[in-house]
């Protein structure tokens, strides 16, 4: 009866070791698709800023050269003001980047709060029911920001796709150790 009981325990910890690790996994993927995906659209933002910026200091001069340049300047505007809802559709709004700003935010603090859970697990530092019941909670932080992540991240190219899925295998890696022929994922101290 009571080896029936150190099994179930042992299989409920190996459960909840493994939520934990799964959920340390994907708020790490979130993160660097965060990053990544900010960094691509305020590159984007500042290309098309820069254009516009010298198609008018280009109108700007040539009058001076001649004056029918700015005429086909204007032209020139007046095409980009015509395709300006497909411009639009390349540029994310800076509001909707400051929210992703503060998801970003949000994902490095929960990140770290789940870390931590799974130190804790790892080196049972804490009951089972202890962390389960913290795990919980900070999942349900989380889920008003995964709809956003959903609502503001408008898609992801093949590359930071990769590089994601890269990062994140290379963080496994980084965590995980073989033990007696099973697999167990750890923490590692760097030295």
């Amino acid at each position: 009866m009571e080896d029936e009981e150190s099994k179930r325990k042992s299989k409920e910890e190996k459960t909840l070791k493994t939520l934990i690790w799964d959920e340390l996994k994907r708020c790490l993927a979130f993160k660097i698709c965060l990053q990544r995906y900010l960094d691509s659209k305020r590159k984007r933002g500042r290309l098309v800023n820069i254009i516009i910026s010298g198609i008018a200091i280009i109108g700007a001069v040539c009058e001076l050269i001649n004056h029918w340049i700015p005429l086909a300047i204007l032209v020139i505007v007046a095409i980009l003001n015509a395709f300006r809802s497909e411009i639009i559709g390349l540029i994310q709004p800076e509001e909707e980047l400051s929210i992703l700003d503060n998801l970003y935010s949000f994902y490095n603090h929960y990140f770290v709060d789940i870390e931590k859970l799974w130190y804790d697990c790892y080196n049972k530092k804490a009951s089972e029911d202890e962390l389960s019941k913290h795990f919980f909670e900070l999942k349900k932080s989380e889920c008003d920001n995964r709809s956003l992540y959903n609502k503001l991240v408008w898609s992801l190219n093949s590359k930071d796709k990769e590089f994601m899925n890269n990062e994140v295998k290379r963080y496994k890696e980084l965590y995980s150790t073989e033990k007696e022929g099973t697999k167990e994922e750890c923490t590692k101290t760097e030295g």
